[in-house]
């Protein structure tokens, strides 16, 4: 028996489309041939081989995009493995988490019965179609358990917090919200608060709020700008309240702050 749930494809940074596991030697096998995803496979009971080399409880093998796989269980020990398909550039990042070996792709991980914790979610939920942030926020949740395994592991948080102060900085001088932030990236609010309070000490709004205060007083200090220029460079398409959001953070008014900052100029 195969037991899945599966989301639909997105433009997402990581966008995984399938988890599920199985022990049914029809399912867990494939090729000679090419996937088009990046696939994790975590094998938790018996044995099986990819390529030609022995894969066994508490090893797993990866998948890339256009590379030539092939794997079956042990007929005499078949193996039980959970697997996730996922489409997205920043997967080969992820990837890297594995620590996997280069020739073979095979790695190695000391939480099994981490992994075999999501079976019963899966039996429950076999066959459903799930949202894109449940089914991110599923594929972190397994891939976290690579943070404990190894100083040198790269910590997939990382890339969704790297995204998101990225897009942040791009983006902050138009209209961008938190909530535009979690839907190009596919996680939630909760999830991205929890990593902007980790890293920085602050919500991912007040972090937004903080980087358009700080390019508002560089542009008040050093250009001939007028405040409705600067208003609409930083993201606000009325003056007045920019001015409001301005005094509300620094106690001075944007006028007030650019006199002073001259006065100290001279």
């Amino acid at each position: 028996m195969r037991y899945s749930v599966t989301c639909a494809k997105t433009d997402l940074l990581i966008n995984p489309i399938n988890m599920g596991y199985s022990d049914d030697t029809s399912v867990t096998r494939f090729g000679p041939g090419v996937r088009e995803q990046y696939i994790i496979h975590f094998v938790t009971k018996g044995r099986g081989y990819f390529n030609g080399n022995e894969v066994k409880a508490g090893e797993g093998f990866l998948i890339t995009p256009g590379t030539l796989e092939e794997y079956h269980c042990d007929p005499t020990e078949p193996w039980t493995f959970l697997w996730f398909i996922c489409y997205g550039d920043d997967m080969a990042k992820i990837f890297k988490s594995f620590n996997a070996n280069e020739e073979n792709g095979i790695f190695t991980y000391d939480f099994v019965p981490e992994i075999e914790a999501y079976f019963d979610f899966l039996t429950r939920n076999c066959g459903k179609i799930i949202g894109a942030y449940e089914m991110n926020e599923l594929f972190y949740s397994v891939v976290k358990h690579l943070e404990k395994s190894g100083e040198d592991r790269v910590d997939s948080s990382r890339v969704y917090l790297d995204y998101a102060v990225e897009l942040i900085q791009r983006e902050y001088s138009g209209r961008l919200t938190v909530s535009d932030i979690c839907e190009k990236i596919g996680i939630s609010e909760p999830y991205l608060f929890r990593l902007f309070k980790k890293e920085f000490g602050k919500s991912p709004k007040r972090y937004i709020s903080d980087l358009r205060i700080t390019q508002s007083k560089i542009l008040l200090a050093r250009t001939d700008m007028t405040v409705s220029e600067i208003a609409s460079a930083v993201g606000f398409d009325d003056v007045l309240a920019f001015s409001k959001f301005f005094s509300l953070n620094t106690k001075k008014s944007p006028t007030a702050y650019r006199s002073e900052n001259l006065r100290e100029k001279r």
